[in-house]
């Protein structure tokens, strides 16, 4: 849980503690990614923990979709086009019985109990 009272603190102890980063390092060192520090204990203040405001979910969704544009002049009528594709192609009208993406089995799921298990001929050979 983010306690408010160190985060205020944290935001006045930064200044100081870049100050004296900036004595031992070379001005070269500081660029844009070692001033965000300064704006990180805001930031956790106003948006609170990260999983609430996370965008690489939608990031990889899109990312998805953009491996399948085909046409590049209107990329955004072609991601679309690919998201109604792939909504279509992926609907529960296939029977039970036929694996689709709603309908497919997890990594982890045994298709059969060890009982089950057919032994193929090419396994049987000692030698």
């Amino acid at each position: 849980m983010l306690d408010v009272t160190k985060l205020h603190k944290l935001e006045k102890s930064i200044v100081v503690i870049m100050c004296n980063l900036e004595k031992i390092f070379p001005p070269a060192f500081f660029d844009s990614m070692e001033h965000l520090i300064v704006h990180l204990s805001y930031e956790a203040r106003i948006g609170g923990p990260v999983q609430y405001r996370w965008m690489y979910p939608f990031e990889r969704f899109l990312c998805e979709l953009k491996k399948n544009v085909k046409n590049k002049t209107h990329i955004e009528a072609s991601l679309v086009e690919t998201y109604i594709w792939k909504k279509s192609a992926s609907s529960y009208y296939f029977e039970l019985n036929v694996l689709c993406k709603q309908s497919k089995l997890n990594k982890n799921d045994n298709l059969t109990s060890n009982e089950d298990i057919i032994e193929r001929s090419i396994f049987n050979h000692l030698g």
